[in-house]
């Protein structure tokens, strides 16, 4: 039984690389004329006009990142300038990375400017966009359609969670998005993946919720998904939110069992996550004469290091804290301290144990800040959303310590 089930993960492991490749060689074979008028037409009309735009609000927290979005679009354009493996592996485009914008501009000017390769991420985002802009148009549409996608996928996931009573999650998810600007990710081919693998995961997590064997294996397919289309923005979404939804569903089983269950659900995640990085890792190490894996783990080494060259007497907790920070702190002690009194009021004692899991899923994202420091201090302005986890769990937390039937007869005792 144990072999059947390794195999099963290994041949699904192999399918999902397989299909990576095959996506990302499709791409390149979409026509070139296309996708370059279209991204010109996108330069010309203004449609990705500085590399670091504020979104709705001119808040640091609502930064956009056309800077990444820029690269994205440069890969896209020049896609086909080596060979069709050797283009996927090493992902190429023009220009000088002080600011990608404006290399980008050059690029569609038709300004000679040096080949760049960017080959230890996937770049799934890149060979998503060929496809987008060729069937939707300019980048401005591309916009648009994000928006759309997520805003619908959004509701229907809302929907589910309503259906099945699960309101306790939907109302801390919806708190969580908004209070952490979740709206930013809605316009953006950076942002965009992880916040669609989420919802997707979420929605998928409510259909498979009595089956944990397809949950295990949903798991391991969402963290390779995550590999594949991220840039190392939020990708432990991906994981938190689907297992907070597990948590909401089986909150009557035994707190042991539910143990178990998050521990294998985390490990089945982190190796889909993992071994797709490693996998390209190596595809490109073999196919192209870069020594991908060298770069890879050099970078690796950086990111997690902890040191910020810019930054005198850094540690790790300044990541946390530069994160933390980005947080609305008025709102949330508004809403954590009305909870808490509720739960003064009228105490569930039935439903304590299962709070308790719900904070261990809240420390998720500080994990992740002290492994990648270094990243998540100088990309906080970004990375301080994967605490919609924190702010979804420990709300979640507080509600369940609420007997919520005796609080409304207390509310109403004398009526």
């Amino acid at each position: 039984m144990r072999n059947t089930v390794v195999y099963k993960y290994i041949l699904t492991f192999i399918l999902l690389i397989i299909g990576y490749v095959l996506f990302a060689l499709i791409s390149w074979c979409l026509p070139d004329v296309r996708i370059q008028k279209k991204i010109k037409e996108s330069i010309e009309m203004g449609d990705i006009e500085k590399d670091y735009p504020r979104a709705i609000v001119n808040k640091e927290i609502c930064r956009m990142d056309n800077y990444t979005d820029a690269i994205i679009l440069n890969q896209s354009y020049n896609m086909t300038l080596m060979s069709p493996l050797t283009s996927i592996m090493l992902n190429p485009s023009k220009g000088d990375v002080t600011s990608n914008v404006a290399s980008l501009q050059a690029v569609v000017d038709d300004v000679d400017q040096p080949v760049n390769t960017y080959a230890r991420y996937w770049h799934g985002s890149t060979f998503l966009m060929r496809f987008l802009i060729t069937f939707i148009g300019r980048y401005a549409n591309v916009r648009l359609f994000f928006y759309y996608v997520s805003s619908l996928l959004m509701l229907l996931l809302l929907v589910l969670l309503l259906k099945y009573s699960l309101w306790e999650i939907m109302l801390s998810l919806t708190a969580g998005f908004l209070f952490l600007q979740g709206y930013v990710t809605q316009f953006s081919i950076q942002f965009f993946p992880v916040i669609i693998i989420t919802i997707c995961g979420s929605i998928m997590t409510i259909i498979y919720r009595n089956a944990p064997k397809k949950l295990c294996l949903l798991f391991f397919v969402v963290g390779s998904l995550t590999a594949f289309f991220d840039l190392l923005t939020t990708p432990v979404l991906t994981i938190g939110i689907p297992l907070l939804i597990y948590l909401s569903n089986s909150k009557q089983d035994s707190i042991s069992n539910n143990c178990r269950m998050l521990v294998v659900f985390s490990t089945t995640w982190v190796c889909g996550y993992g071994f797709t990085w490693m996998t390209k890792w190596a595809l490109a190490t073999f196919f192209t004469p870069v020594n991908v894996f060298k770069e890879a783990f050099s970078m690796a080494t950086y990111r997690i290091g902890g040191d910020v060259f810019y930054v005198s007497d850094y540690n790790r907790f300044d990541a946390i804290l530069a994160n933390v920070q980005k947080m609305p702190v008025l709102p949330i002690v508004i809403i954590v301290t009305a909870i808490a009194i509720c739960a003064c009021v009228a105490f569930n004692k039935k439903d304590y144990k299962i709070s308790l899991l719900y904070f261990v899923i809240s420390i998720i994202p500080y994990l992740w800040y002290c492994i990648l420091a270094n990243h998540s201090y100088m990309h906080c302005w970004f990375t301080y959303r994967i605490q919609i986890i924190t702010l979804t769990s420990f709300l979640m937390a507080e509600m369940s310590l609420v007997d919520w039937p005796l609080l409304k007869r207390k509310m109403f005792s004398n009526n």
